[in-house]
């Protein structure tokens, strides 16, 4: 949504700037954008003889979405950079000046050049690799660095933590590949992370908010790949991008019913496949982590955490299910996916025997479109 504003102060003392757009929606909860060049001022440092437009380029407001501190009537405050000028007067503003937006950092920004170049910084640590350590597979290498960076570019853009710490965790679930990368290349690995973490951080974009968090979920990574899950830590799902209050909502109640969802499967397959023999703790483990994933793609409305939760399942393109266990686990998520379309639409859920957990009814009925989507 754009607004145009009929005049606009600012202090380089302090760096407040006071906007005045007449019959505007915004409030503090909200934060807005200004086109660059848009913003036309004389300074008293000049004596006023020449005009002079921002945001420029450079300027720590530059295509960068701000809080709005203040609302007061027609008049909203935002919090820019403080400068050593002189007194600013105002002399005009273009149409359209301001925007409201949906992100409250410049993840987005920063998501989209990490996109833009993502084969790039893939193929770079494979050289990087190559350069330094040994010959390995280099389309594993730089498949696995994209999904790497897939991860640390959607926390910094939705503010979670989980996309990084599920990566994390995928070096940690005991398959053939991850039992290698850890007996065999931590290492070589971890260096090939961090190499990336520092390819990332050159990145023009990624700066204040986004860097910070980027270099986090890099951290968090190696922590887990060298340390193991138990050093997760706490995890953290996001709300600055939903989709919508409903989605942001659903996907909240769907984790306060993550351990009725975990007991859920287990009695299932207990009520359903009384003789299947296979590991109750991983297939507890892998429903907490189908859990977190579904209520990142709840929230934000995309597919991702659920492809990357089937990934799982495979090992080179080969499904590392036993046979007579592909069945039941397809049967269980099948029952799963009824479950949760339940819990979003608020229905109270008859559980399988055995199943001992208490359902969360503390929420609404978030919608249809929303429970479809779970």
């Amino acid at each position: 949504k754009h607004y145009t504003p009929t005049t606009a102060t600012y202090d380089p003392a302090t760096g407040i700037s006071v906007i005045t757009i007449p019959g505007h929606d915004l409030t503090t909860n909200d934060y807005i954008e200004f086109a660059p060049y848009s913003f036309t001022y004389t300074c008293a440092q000049d004596s006023n003889a020449t005009e002079h437009s921002y945001p420029r380029k450079g300027d720590s407001n530059y295509n960068t979405p701000m809080a709005i501190t203040n609302v007061a009537g027609d008049d909203i405050t935002v919090q820019l950079a403080a400068s050593s000028g002189g007194a600013h007067t105002f002399v005009s503003v273009e149409k359209d000046a301001v925007s409201k937006v949906t992100y409250n950092s410049q993840g987005q920004y920063a998501r989209e050049q990490l996109q833009a170049n993502k084969d790039f910084l893939a193929k770079e640590v494979s050289d990087y690799l190559e350069t330094n350590y040994f010959v390995f597979d280099g389309e594993k290498c730089s498949r696995d660095s994209g999904f790497i960076l897939d991860s640390v570019r959607r926390d910094i853009a939705t503010g979670s933590t989980w996309n990084s710490q599920f990566m994390g965790l995928g070096y940690r679930t005991g398959s053939v590949g991850a039992n290698k990368v850890i007996n065999d290349q931590l290492t070589e690995t971890v260096a090939a992370i961090n190499y990336l973490k520092t390819q990332v951080a050159a990145q023009p974009s990624v700066t204040g908010t986004a860097l910070t968090r980027s270099n986090q979920h890099f951290d968090k990574i190696m922590d887990i790949l060298q340390n193991g899950a138990a050093n997760v830590g706490t995890k953290t799902f996001g709300s600055a991008a939903a989709l919508s209050s409903n989605h942001n909502d659903a996907g909240n109640q769907i984790l306060l019913n993550r351990n009725f969802i975990i007991a859920e499967v287990t009695a299932y397959i207990a009520a359903n496949y009384p003789t299947l023999s296979y590991s109750v703790a991983d297939c507890e483990r892998d429903t907490g982590y189908l859990v977190d994933s579904l209520v990142q793609d709840v929230k934000f409305g995309g597919n991702t955490c659920s492809v990357n939760f089937a990934r799982l399942y495979f090992e080179n393109a080969n499904s590392v299910l036993p046979a007579d266990q592909k069945e039941p686990t397809y049967k269980t998520w099948e029952h799963i996916a009824e479950v949760v379309w339940n819990i979003v639409r608020d229905i109270t859920i008859t559980p399988s025997a055995g199943n001992a957990q208490t359902q969360d009814t503390s929420g609404a009925d978030y919608g249809i479109e929303v429970a479809n989507l779970a």
